[in-house]
């Protein structure tokens, strides 16, 4: 038996449709069985915090080396490493003997420098009623003038030497220059500072 071809397409048609029906209807009966469940969240709105690593280092409002203003063998640390200091409030001691003979010797000098004044004021007061009578020349005048002049200098760069002294004898305690925590001391008693060093306490 010979088809036409539309009658073939109608058949090929009919065969493809049949094939398919029966997959349809699986699918179907799939689709309309048991209901899935899905997860069901309830949504709020807030500030998330976002957090973030970085590396930095951290240092106080005020960070402050401590150094000898003096050379000397430090005698004493007095506060605890990585304690709270006040301001004021004594650190280091270095030793103070040498600082105390100087302030003593400048002490000596003034001494020495006021009794030398004493005597050219002396001298200068018994030849100026003497130069204004003409009992002595006025180059002796003179002289006994230059020699007031330089006794009192000398009592002034005395008292001078003598306040320096005593300032150097000052550094000799080293205090805290605020209030704040201390690091960790570079130095521990016995050892050698200078107030030329490289490094501080």
């Amino acid at each position: 038996m010979r088809l036409s071809f539309k009658a073939k397409v109608f058949f090929i048609g009919f065969v493809a449709m049949m094939a398919v029906l029966p997959s349809c209807k699986q699918e179907k009966s799939a689709a309309v069985g048991t209901p899935v469940e899905v997860p069901v969240v309830a949504v709020s709105q807030r500030d998330v915090p976002i957090y973030r690593e970085f590396v930095g280092q951290v240092l106080g409002e005020s960070d402050i080396e401590i150094r000898a203003r003096v050379d000397g063998w430090v005698m004493g640390l007095h506060f605890t490493e990585g304690g709270p200091v006040k301001k004021g409030q004594l650190l280091y001691s270095i030793d103070q003997l040498p600082y105390k003979t100087s302030v003593d010797q400048a002490r000596g000098e003034v001494a020495s420098a006021q009794a030398t004044l004493a005597n050219a004021d002396a001298n200068l007061k018994r030849i100026r009623p003497l130069a204004e009578i003409n009992a002595v020349s006025k180059r002796d005048l003179d002289a006994a003038v230059a020699s007031y002049d330089v006794s009192r200098a000398q009592v002034d760069a005395a008292k001078a030497n003598l306040e320096n002294q005593r300032i150097k004898l000052g550094y000799t305690e080293v205090t805290s220059p605020i209030d704040g925590v201390i690091g960790i001391s570079k130095i521990q008693v016995g050892n050698y500072v200078s107030s030329l060093g490289a490094n501080g306490f």
